[in-house]
């Protein structure tokens, strides 16, 4: 069965309009066995998700978007409690007083170095996303290869626990070179 990994609930201000309950609701009137969440730089309902999920007898999936320096984005998704763990020590990174005292709502990748993330599963590859990003701006410039040291430095720290989604539709010129170079990687 499908399960969609980018479900944003009204914590993602801006990005999403149901409340975690909702979502629990529609995915249930749905059949669906599973269902994510997976907000923007805020764990703040996935209490509420995990227990209505459990009730309605769903598998919660608990992830969070993360807003990197450059602005783009990776998907990071708990495997388990160890991995929901460091889930949260890594939005209380991203929205520490000291990362809004200067204006930097975001997540340092190099932070994740000390961590345990394990437990933790990588996605890139979504129009937004770090290795999205950084491939158009590599055919922008063609003078160094960005996408090698951008995927590099997520599989040494994900190892086997990084993924690269494909997505894109074919009627756009630039998200079919996208693919051809995803394929390649």
């Amino acid at each position: 069965m499908y399960i969609p990994l980018f479900i944003h609930s009204y914590f993602s201000l801006l990005r999403g309009l149901n409340s975690p309950t909702q979502i629990i609701e529609k995915a249930k009137s749905f059949n669906m066995s599973a269902c994510a969440l997976t907000d923007i730089n805020s764990m703040a309902g996935c209490v509420e998700f995990y227990k209505k999920a459990k009730d309605q007898n769903i598998k919660p999936i608990i992830g969070l978007l993360a807003t990197l320096e450059n602005f783009s984005t990776i998907l990071l998704i708990a495997l388990n409690e160890s991995g929901y763990k460091s889930l949260l020590k890594i939005n209380s990174r991203i929205n520490s007083s000291t990362n809004f005292k200067y204006n930097q709502n975001y997540l340092d990748i190099d932070y994740l170095k000390k961590l345990d993330i394990s437990h933790i599963v990588c996605i890139t590859g979504h129009e937004g996303s770090s290795l999205y990003t950084e491939l158009v701006e590599d055919f922008k410039i063609k003078e160094e290869n960005l996408v090698g040291v951008h995927i590099k430095k997520l599989l040494d720290l994900f190892q086997d626990n990084l993924y690269i989604e494909l997505q894109f539709s074919e009627d756009n010129k630039l998200s079919k070179e996208i693919k051809k170079e995803y394929i390649k990687i």
